[in-house]
């Protein structure tokens, strides 16, 4: 198994999108947001697991934060 993880940014009125994560299959992905200010949902993915890369979030409105992902 393999590790892989970096950032997101979603700008303007952007909630979600699609994260390369380098991984031919994503068996878990976990979005963490780190934007001050926003707190009425967290990140979350928008896949059924194990699925095929890209990964596609769902965040807040211009939120910023970190993902790790682990597959294979």
């Amino acid at each position: 198994m393999k590790v892989a993880m970096g950032t997101f940014t979603q700008s303007g009125g952007d909630t979600g999108g699609d994260i390369e994560t380098g991984l031919n299959t994503v068996v878990i992905l976990l979005p963490i947001n780190n934007s001050a200010g926003l707190t009425a949902s967290p990140a979350t993915t928008n896949e059924t697991f194990p699925c095929a890369d890209p990964v596609t979030i769902i965040t807040e409105a211009g939120a910023t934060g970190i993902w790790i992902a682990f597959g294979y």
